[in-house]
């Protein structure tokens, strides 16, 4: 089904709590969750609104891919358990596709009965495309069977920018097993030439019971780029850091960015605790900082007059990223989703 447009709607299950619960699915006709036996192309998904669906928008795509998903300004997600759907995008074999300006607030895994995926935003297969200016917040796994995180990339070629992250949340301990079950940011499993451009990602849940996480965790992939973004980590049970890497450090371009944790990186099978010590251990990141960002609302929003955040100066990137996630025009980039805006500048 090509060239389909979904837009300005509601939709709503009477319950969440299985398996065929579904907002908008593309994918096979002889069971829920199988994949397409032809693509499902250039298909728009605008301004829904979905409560108390499990998983609002899946795509699945087969051996022929999918592409040109625009998937843009949608609401997923909810306050009460009940609402909070298990897993918020998912596609799978979808090329060329862009997710924008969604959010999605409020995602919660706490069965094991159907085992159903979770995160804020899946990629995986041969998908590649873009995602920027979304929100991602209140994601949390209670049963520490499976990854939890705003965005997971089992694919290459995706570009991810200008997003806002906050108060993800797993379940375990503080041991070097199973890593990848706690609760982190942005995780990459795979793929060639992912970019994390611009992005904030703030791991700040004041109650975390998570022993291990991250802002941002490798676990795969090569040719991995971060610049220009805000890796902040404000937990303190067990080990908390700004960037986890299990990956060679020759396969990541890291620059420009603002690394706060408690431990910086990891790296080498090693914990770099300051910036110092990560960059010397990683040999990246040579003009990062380390300074606190100022927010100030609930909504993390800079001070757009604190010292700190007037010294988080970036450095464009090619091919430009022209706006922040508010649409004010980059000129002296800040790092981060957000431009500093001041008298006398744009």
């Amino acid at each position: 089904a090509n060239k389909n447009i979904f837009k300005n709607l509601t939709i709503r299950h009477f319950h969440r709590n299985d398996d065929t619960s579904y907002g908008i699915f593309s994918g096979g006709t002889n069971s829920l969750g199988e994949a397409s036996n032809a693509g499902n192309s250039e298909n728009t998904i605008q301004n829904v609104t979905f409560t108390k669906v499990g998983q609002p928008i899946f795509v699945n795509s087969g051996s022929n891919s999918s592409s040109n998903w625009r998937i843009q300004s949608n609401t997923i997600g909810g306050n009460a358990d009940d609402n909070k759907p298990f897993l918020g995008i998912y596609l799978n074999n979808a090329t060329d596709y862009e997710i924008s300006g969604n959010s999605i607030v409020g995602v919660l895994k706490n069965t094991t009965s159907y085992n159903p995926l979770h995160s804020g935003i899946i990629i995986s297969g041969t998908s590649s495309g873009t995602i920027f200016k979304n929100t991602l917040s209140d994601i949390s796994n209670t049963t520490n069977n499976t990854y939890c995180t705003a965005i997971y990339l089992d694919s290459g070629n995706n570009t991810v920018y200008n997003n806002l992250i906050s108060n993800v949340r797993g379940k375990g301990n503080d041991g070097n097993s199973n890593v990848h079950l706690r609760g982190h940011g942005i995780f990459i499993n795979s793929g060639a030439n992912n970019k994390l451009i611009f992005n904030t990602v703030v791991m700040n849940d004041a109650t975390n019971s998570d022993g291990r996480a991250s802002a941002v965790y490798l676990a795969g992939g090569t040719a991995v780029t971060l610049r220009n973004n805000i890796f902040y980590n404000t937990q303190t049970t067990g080990s908390q850091y700004a960037i986890y890497s299990v990956i060679n450090a020759s396969q990541i371009t890291s620059d420009y960015n603002d690394l706060v944790a408690p431990i910086i990186g990891y790296v080498y099978n090693t914990n770099r605790t300051s910036i110092a010590d990560w960059k010397t251990g990683s040999t990246k990141d040579t003009n990062s900082k380390n300074v606190a960002p100022v927010f100030i609302d609930s909504n993390l929003r800079l001070n757009q007059t604190h010292a700190n955040n007037i010294s988080l100066v970036g450095q464009q990137v090619s091919p430009a990223i022209t706006t922040d996630r508010f649409d004010v025009t980059r000129t002296t980039p800040t790092i981060g989703s957000q431009q500093l805006k001041h008298c006398g500048a744009n």
